[in-house]
């Protein structure tokens, strides 16, 4: 199929150099590698290989969830693709879910969600602040995913709206006040997930927890890349380590 006007794309030069822009005639990509005109984009297909001006190689690529924190605007500190990954996966979130997310700030969280429900699913973002929710907003819409999301401005602590959602995501300085009120959110059985950055927020969250929820569990996640050369593959030099805690548990009745 040829990439045409519309169409998101990933232009992949390496692994530091990843943009995704949404193919308009007459638009160009800069970068330090040269630029990328989008004119001479359209018509070619997925995969294919593409010079900058410059002359340096740059790939057409479908972009994926995991490319989605290249093309954000940050405001606040964003949970990483490797803690993401992992919460998307605890909560079970698929084609048609409705979703409750506490705590927007730029937005990835929530363009992983809005990829991951589909056209027929939902997500509710809150958030108190509006400067974080009218950022979060821009960046959905260049991801072509507004329409799959809520965006309300409102403190998580006080939600009242919307309830029988099919799991709920948190990420707040203080969850232990908000878990009453999700769980009443909640549909029977349905995950709460929190993600949070020091061992005392957890325990707080933790106890709030129980006689509430159930199959309580706490995560960290670490990962490490690998570099594979001809008898010399060997762990990158560097790697994410720390960045904070997932707490899981299931809604009891």
């Amino acid at each position: 199929m040829s990439i045409k006007p519309g169409d998101l794309i990933l232009f992949y030069i390496d692994s530091k150099r990843k943009f995704i822009q949404r193919i308009e005639p007459g638009k160009i990509l800069g970068t330090d590698r040269g630029v990328i005109r989008h004119d001479d984009v359209i018509g070619r297909r997925l995969g294919e290989q593409i010079s900058t001006s410059r002359g340096f190689k740059a790939y057409l690529l479908k972009p994926l969830p995991v490319d989605f924190l290249s093309a954000m605007r940050r405001v606040t500190q964003v949970i990483y693709p490797k803690d993401v990954s992992l919460m998307v996966y605890l909560a079970g979130v698929s084609e048609g879910a409705k979703v409750l997310e506490g705590g927007v700030g730029t937005g990835h969280v929530t363009a992983v969600l809005a990829y991951l429900v589909g056209e027929k699913g939902r997500v509710f973002a809150v958030d108190v602040d509006e400067a974080k929710l009218k950022k979060a907003m821009e960046n959905l819409d260049k991801l072509g995913l507004m329409n799959r999301v809520v965006f309300i401005r409102k403190d998580i602590r006080e939600w009242s709206g919307e309830r029988d959602f099919d799991a709920a995501i948190l990420d707040v300085p203080d969850p232990w006040n908000s878990i009453r009120v999700i769980h009443e959110s909640l549909k029977p059985s349905s995950p709460l997930l929190a993600f949070l950055p020091t061992i005392n927020q957890v325990e707080k969250t933790v106890a709030g927890m129980k006689g509430l929820f159930t199959d309580i569990h706490v995560y960290e996640t670490l990962v490490r890349e690998y570099l594979v050369l001809q008898d010399g593959t060997r762990p990158s030099p560097r790697m994410i380590g720390h960045t904070g805690f997932i707490v899981f548990g299931r809604k009891i009745i």
